[in-house]
């Protein structure tokens, strides 16, 4: 009973600030439609089979270790993290035996260098819960050092090596860790799910990377739409002084870093800087817990929480899903109806992209699978640009979309490189609000690949 009535305390405190913890300028409200909000984590029974892609992450691919034919036990590594350059250790879930090493499809139907596993039956897909280890003073190596070996990259869809940021930080004067536990996208509810279930281990994570860099303070991030994960997080940390939960107001993109830094510390970062320029390291809230189970039990990355959703999902729901295991087994055991399917996209219906090969498998990225049908899954008929300027006023780069978006199509590479392509995060907000149904983020995006291309 003390529970719920700190838990409603908590809400009325939190509603009064909703309305000045967020970031600006820019920024859109579209409907949330976080079906799966509050439910379980449910394990996936175990595949007979998991493709593993060596480059599921910002940089270089990784290097095998394993040679066709070899058995591996679960957690070990199938591929090591290049020597040169960004990159990130793989490992397998499962025990069994390399079936294949070289080209596979990944989900975009894309053919990218994997090593294929045959799974030895009788395993279970499984989060073991442990007793809080209390891993004690650690520093900026023994924080990197875990991460590379475990393989964790970010786990909020950009899946930059964890080691390598936080490596990063070596010699900066870092004072404050942010924790993104936003979730601004709608339908994605994987990290709401972590955090209500896990944040003790959240928070422990935490004050990791805050040893390990140096800072005073942890600030952890959360949307006043979960209320339950603010709560828990509230509870996990109130021992640490150092620890603080901040509610923010729902509003899309505020899981950007720029976005996010800016809602919790008042602090702007400048266009083409990264967080660190103003003393801030930001993680996702997933990231810190893998952290956290890397050094406390020394645990690869080997599976991630994935949410599956959509009209055509018997069982719509957050499942704890191996890395390796395809989409078409997770829609199979999610109760999918493929008939009714008319679109699939990785991650959230603003970032997603779409995914062209049912049979790829999910990656350490991979947050969401979503099965649009009908409607959702088209775009309305483009029409010309009426100059409204509502693209303009809702990019939170302060971009002209539009213009950039011209440039693209046109294949004018050094008026977009001018307009400021590369700072586009292509959040889609501009596409969202645009009343002739344009493209724009698709020509954003085809205008930073030519500037790309152009200075290789």
């Amino acid at each position: 009973m003390n529970k719920i009535i700190n838990f409603c305390i908590f809400a009325a405190l939190s509603y009064s600030e909703m309305k000045r913890r967020t970031f600006s300028p820019g920024g859109i409200h579209p409907p949330q439609l976080k079906s799966t909000a509050g439910s379980r984590i449910i394990a996936v029974d175990a595949p007979v089979s998991i493709v593993l892609p060596l480059g599921q992450h910002i940089g270089r691919g990784a290097i095998p270790v394993v040679g066709k034919g070899d058995r591996v036990e679960a957690g070990q590594p199938v591929a090591v993290a290049g020597p040169d350059g960004v990159s990130a250790a793989v490992h397998t879930p499962f025990s069994g035996r390399v079936s294949a090493i070289g080209q596979k499809r990944d989900s975009r139907g894309l053919p990218v260098e994997s090593v294929s596993i045959d799974v030895e039956p009788g395993q279970s897909v499984a989060d073991v819960d442990r007793t809080l280890a209390d891993v004690g003073p650690v520093g900026l190596g023994d924080v990197v050092k875990a991460a590379s070996d475990a393989g964790i990259v970010g786990l909020g869809g950009a899946a930059f090596p964890t080691a390598f940021k936080i490596g990063g930080c070596n010699g900066l004067a870092i004072d404050t860790v942010v924790i993104n536990g936003a979730e601004c996208e709608p339908v994605l509810t994987c990290d709401d799910a972590m955090m209500r279930v896990h944040p003790d281990e959240i928070v422990a994570g935490t004050r990791l990377i805050k040893s390990a860099v140096g800072a005073t303070r942890v600030i952890i991030g959360v949307e006043l739409n979960k209320p339950e994960a603010i709560f828990r997080l509230q509870e996990a940390s109130a021992a640490h002084g150092d620890v603080s939960v901040v509610g923010l107001q729902t509003k899309y993109p505020q899981g950007g870093e720029r976005q996010l830094v800016q809602a919790v510390t008042g602090r702007y970062i400048a266009q083409g800087c990264l967080p660190m320029t103003v003393g801030v390291v930001v993680q996702n809230v997933s990231t810190a817990r893998a952290l956290y189970r890397a050094m406390a039990f020394g645990e690869p990355l080997v599976n991630r929480i994935v949410t599956v959703a959509g009209e055509a999902i018997g069982r719509p729901g957050n499942y704890l899903v191996p890395i390796g295991m395809s989409v078409a087994e997770l829609l199979g055991q999610a109760g999918a109806d493929l008939d009714r399917i008319d679109k699939l996209v990785a991650g959230g219906p603003m970032m997603g992209r779409v995914i062209e090969y049912i049979d790829g498998p999910v990656t350490k990225s991979m947050s969401a699978v979503l099965a649009l049908s009908g409607n959702d899954a088209f775009r309305r008929r483009v029409e010309p640009c009426v100059r409204c300027g509502r693209c303009v006023d809702v990019c939170p780069n302060v971009l002209e979309p539009y213009l950039i978006a011209t440039y693209g199509r046109l294949g004018r590479v050094d008026d977009a490189a001018e307009a400021g392509a590369l700072m586009c995060m292509e959040c889609g907000s501009c596409s969202y609000v645009c009343p002739s149904s344009r493209p724009i983020t698709d020509m954003i995006r085809v205008a930073k690949y030519l500037i790309r291309k152009s200075r290789k």
